[in-house]
C-alpha cells in the first residue's frame, strides 16, 4: 500500500490554489487529484505535474485558478496494485497582510542611518563644548594679576612659610625690605 508523505502543502496567490503530494510504495504508485469529490483532469483552469522520486516515489502537484469565496475540499489520492492512500488538503485563506512588511535590509538601513544621525549630533555638540571652552579659556588668559608692596602694617609683621625640608619664620617687613632693595619696588 503506497504511503503519502507528510502533510501536503498548499498556498494560494490572488488568483490561484497551487498544492502538493508525495507519495511513496513498492510498486510505484499513481497520484490524481479531487475537487469537491470530482476527479482533476488537465486543463487551462487547472494543470497537474507529476515528477518521479527515484524508482519508488511520486511528487504531484496541483495549480488551479479559483474565484472569490471558492474554498474547494481537496484530496489528494496515491494508489498502487496494494491498495489507495488519500490526503485531504485544506484550501488556505488568503494572506492577510497587516501592518508593515518590508525586508530586512530596509530595517538595517534605517537602524544605520538613525546611528549616523545620533553620531553626528554627537560629534557637533562635543565640537560646540571644545569651542566654548577654549574661547573662555581665551578670556581667562588676558587676565593677569599684580602684587605691589607698599606701607605694610606692623600688625601683618609676621608671616609663616613651611617648607617640607624646614620650617623658616619670615617677617612681611623683611620680604618689604629685600624687595625694596634688588631695585623692584618703588
Amino acid at each position: 500500500m503506497p504511503q503519502i508523505s507528510g502533510s501536503g502543502s498548499c498556498s494560494r496567490t490572488a488568483a490561484e490554489i497551487s498544492c502538493s503530494c508525495e507519495s511513496r510504495g513498492n510498486p510505484s504508485p499513481s497520484m490524481e487529484w479531487r475537487v469537491s469529490g470530482l476527479r482533476v483532469t488537465n486543463s487551462t483552469d487547472r494543470v497537474i505535474r507529476e515528477e518521479q522520486l527515484g524508482n519508488t516515489g511520486l511528487r504531484s502537484s496541483l495549480t488551479m485558478r479559483h474565484s472569490q469565496g471558492d474554498t474547494a475540499t481537496l484530496l489528494c489520492l496515491s494508489t498502487n496494485a496494494l491498495g489507495t492512500s488519500s490526503l485531504q488538503l485544506h484550501d488556505p485563506s488568503p494572506q492577510q497582510h497587516s501592518g508593515l512588511h518590508l525586508p530586512p535590509l530596509v530595517y538595517v538601513i534605517i537602524a544605520a542611518l538613525i546611528c549616523l544621525i545620533v553620531l553626528t549630533v554627537g560629534f557637533c555638540l562635543h565640537k560646540k563644548k571644545r569651542l566654548s571652552k577654549r574661547q573662555k579659556g581665551g578670556r581667562d588668559g588676558d587676565t593677569y594679576a599684580s602684587l605691589q608692596l607698599a606701607n605694610i602694617s606692623p600688625e601683618y609683621d609676621v608671616l609663616q612659610v613651611q617648607n617640607k625640608n624646614q620650617k623658616d619664620t619670615v617677617t612681611a617687613q623683611e620680604d618689604a625690605d629685600d624687595y625694596q632693595n634688588t631695585g623692584d619696588g618703588n
